[in-house]
């Protein structure tokens, strides 16, 4: 995209833009290198922080308000090591955004002015431009428009619907005037819900739930805690957008899914430590009703220690494991490794095909292109039957003998896949071995001469 190639023609994506472009304009100016990188992942962990502070500094500035900010921002950043999110990535991009929906609708509830409402719609709908299946939160925020505010009203359904779907419909309507194609709006949209989404799908396993449940503790925490009357009073949106943006994690399932609510939990938690503390002091108070109390109160104690807990020794572990190993899928060590090897034995701005080797930030590392002026993920092989994908980028190998391969056979379900396209189909036949590169990939080349091709050129690895 920096190099000025066209999204979801030249670039064959399916997330909406909003991030891709960011990360393609903060490397154009500064550099892709890790420092850019550790920048872009800070931004979203910084918004976060400011947001929390709007959040749980309202008001008379304290002792008491000050540390439980601080245990938020200790959360933030526990529970992004835990979702494994110190990556450039949509989810985790996509926290202050929901944080910031929470804020806004609290807003809306407490002064019931109709611009917090609208601002939360718009938040929603340009988190939507990041990654579509944030459209989960915005769902959210309608449920408990509709459900639990105090001051819901038709005209104000009406209104988040419409702030929600103008930055979309904006784009649509923008990119197909702009450059004459609909290719945009196919593969942010219809391929995603109508082909794409049974192609992808990961379900979890019983292991993967149980992991998943302990962050989300500290919402049932804050229920038990909170005394009913106030939840009654001020009805939050907090435990609905943070449940609807869970849903993120389908139709692929994995902890980076959860990313987007990192800072709601902080947000949580940092309600529910004032509860906490606040349930204390009612509790030594003399009197029937606080041994009446007790109960509830052991409750709501026991599931924020238990959320604490695991915040702490699944969180702070692997915050202490992840320093200084890189960006995720960016600026990792093997990642950087290989990069370099490629530099150096293509050229930068050079042509190469990168097959199953890694992924494919390969090429903006070691500043290469794929051949062709195309891009397509190879390892969505549901991609390459979409626009003739596959024939088109084949063709383009074809024409380009000696090029360039870093290569790794695929394996498993992946390997079964990949047999039936034709790229496979071209590289099994169509190469030839030319050295071992480092991360267990090899260096192939495309046949220059029908000597150099056929099945006598196979290695035991790509004839399986």
């Amino acid at each position: 995209l920096s190099l000025g190639w066209r999204l979801y023609e030249e670039v064959v994506q399916q997330y909406t833009p909003l991030l891709m472009y960011a990360v393609a304009a903060a490397g154009s100016l500064f550099g892709f290198d890790g420092t850019t990188f550790r920048l872009v992942v800070a931004l979203p962990l910084f918004a976060q922080g400011l947001l929390l502070g709007v959040g749980v500094l309202r008001g008379r500035l304290s002792t008491g308000r000050l540390t439980v900010w601080l245990a938020a921002l200790g959360a933030v950043a526990a529970w992004t090591a835990y979702f494994d999110a110190f990556a450039i990535w949509p989810d985790a991009a996509l926290a202050p955004f929901a944080l910031g929906t929470v804020l806004l609708l609290e807003e809306f509830e407490r002064s019931g002015r109709t611009r917090p409402l609208a601002s939360a719609g718009l938040l929603l709908g340009i988190g939507i431009l990041v990654k579509q299946t944030f459209a989960w939160t915005a769902l959210g925020g309608a449920a408990w428009l509709l459900l639990a505010s105090r001051r819901r009203t038709a005209r104000r359904a009406v209104v988040l619907a419409v702030a929600v779907a103008a930055p979309c419909l904006a784009f649509w309507a923008a990119w197909a005037a702009a450059f004459g194609t609909t290719a945009h709006f196919r593969w942010t949209f219809v391929l995603p819900l109508t082909r794409h989404t049974g192609d992808m799908g990961v379900a979890p396993g019983g292991q993967d739930l149980l992991e998943a449940v302990a962050p989300f503790l500290v919402l049932a925490a804050a229920a038990v805690l909170v005394p009913p009357l106030v939840r009654r009073r001020a009805p939050s949106p907090l435990p609905w957008v943070t449940l609807a943006t869970v849903a993120m994690a389908w139709p692929r399932w994995g902890l980076l899914h959860l990313a987007a609510t990192t800072g709601l939990l902080a947000l949580a938690l940092a309600r529910a430590l004032r509860a906490a503390v606040a349930a204390s002091r009612r509790f030594r108070r003399p009197g029937r009703p606080a041994v009446s109390r007790a109960p509830v109160l052991g409750a709501g104690l026991g599931l924020l220690a238990t959320h604490v807990a695991v915040a702490i020794a699944g969180g702070g572990v692997e915050l202490t494991a992840q320093a200084g190993g890189g960006v995720r899928y960016w600026d990792e060590p093997p990642l950087v490794r290989l990069a370099a090897e490629t530099a150096d034995r293509v050229g930068r701005g050079q042509e190469l095909l990168s097959y199953f080797a890694t992924n494919d930030n390969i090429y903006v590392r070691s500043r290469t292109v794929p051949p062709g002026r195309l891009y397509v993920n190879i390892g969505f092989w549901f991609f390459l039957r979409e626009d003739g994908l596959d024939e088109r980028l084949t063709t383009r190998l074809s024409l380009r003998p000696g090029l360039p391969v870093l290569f790794r056979g695929p394996v498993g379900e992946d390997l079964e896949h990949a047999r039936r396209t034709r790229i496979w189909r071209f590289l099994d036949r169509n190469t030839r071995v030319l050295s071992g590169a480092s991360e267990d990939a090899e260096w192939r080349e495309v046949a220059r001469s029908a000597a150099d091709s056929g099945p006598g050129r196979r290695t035991d690895g790509l004839a399986r």
